[in-house]
């Protein structure tokens, strides 16, 4: 339950945000299988600034039936020791952009000393071949990565509820911290 789980009070410190594609403030959260890649950007929960959430999850677990009643399979990854289709898309993307750009994202998974893209590598290579469905990049990702659903996974369901953190339990926080040491705690905080 609630007062047995995970508890965490966080400073998003807004001050540091920079200007981008999304203005909101926040954090992002997903739970995944330690053995699956986290999608983050896909699949994460969004939670803002200024709010209590409570976070509930159950785990749901798939069994498929490999041939001839179905067509899951977990192949060998090169890159990952347990396959789950979030691992095998990295994988093979990471193949392909190696061979395209001589480089690797830096989520990309270190391999045969690989670096990992620069900013011009970034730019001239892998942010031209990515664009579009017309790309080379995504035609050979397209083509030649094929990740099957594996026989057995684990899902999270979540659900999610919260409310605004009230302005009087945030004074109240305050009142009962020793200011100089939230002081030491902000500068800290500022300095790395």
């Amino acid at each position: 339950g609630s007062e047995n789980g995970l508890s965490l009070i966080l400073n998003v410190e807004q001050y540091e945000y920079m200007p981008g594609p999304s203005d909101a403030a926040g954090v992002k959260i997903l739970l995944h299988h330690p053995h699956q890649f986290p999608q983050v950007r896909g699949l994460g929960l969004v939670l803002p600034a200024g709010s209590f959430a409570f976070v509930g999850t159950s785990i749901i677990s798939f069994n498929n039936l490999p041939e001839p009643h179905g067509q899951c399979s977990s192949p060998p990854l090169r890159h990952f020791q347990h396959y789950s289709t979030e691992a095998c898309q990295v994988d093979c993307k990471t193949r392909l952009l190696q061979d395209l750009c001589g480089c690797r994202l830096y989520y990309m998974p270190d391999t045969h000393g690989v670096p990992k893209c620069t900013l011009e590598q970034y730019y001239k290579c892998y942010i031209p071949n990515t664009e579009n469905n017309t790309d080379q990049l995504q035609q050979e990702f397209t083509s030649s990565c094929l990740c099957p659903v594996p026989c057995q996974f684990l899902s999270y369901d979540t659900s999610v509820s919260q409310a605004v953190t009230s302005p009087l339990s945030v004074d109240r926080f305050l009142a009962q911290t020793d200011q100089s040491e939230l002081q030491a705690r902000y500068d800290a905080a500022r300095d790395v």
